[in-house]
């Protein structure tokens, strides 16, 4: 089963974030959540100085039995700042597991000849 960890600097949006990238991880990860020991989410905010405030989510997974595989985002808007981390880290995660089973990944043909 796999345990979540979710570290923020904010501590007012904390539940409200938790709650959000549960849900998010859930839909994205959950055909692989037998093969993930732990999910640990990360997120901070930093002052830029000619655009505002930006956020980072970084996103690192463990796999079962070893591996780890790590995903960052940074965007204006926290929610999309974890939108794309849990879409790049599960996308990584599909992949290596495909990997693993010894299966080649399928490009799609953007052009017929």
């Amino acid at each position: 089963m796999m345990r979540l960890e979710l570290r923020a600097t904010e501590s007012t949006l904390a539940q409200a974030m938790r709650s959000y990238i549960e849900r998010r991880l859930l839909l994205y990860l959950g055909p692989y959540v037998d093969r993930l020991a732990r999910v640990t989410i990360q997120v901070r905010e930093s002052v830029v100085p000619d655009r505002g405030t930006d956020h980072s989510c970084r996103i690192m997974a463990e796999l079962v039995p070893s591996g780890t595989i790590r995903q960052e985002t940074v965007h204006p808007c926290v929610f999309a700042a974890m939108d794309g981390a849990v879409e790049r880290i599960s996308r990584s995660v599909r992949r290596q597991l495909r990997r693993r089973n010894g299966e080649k990944a399928v490009r799609p043909l953007l052009w017929e000849s």
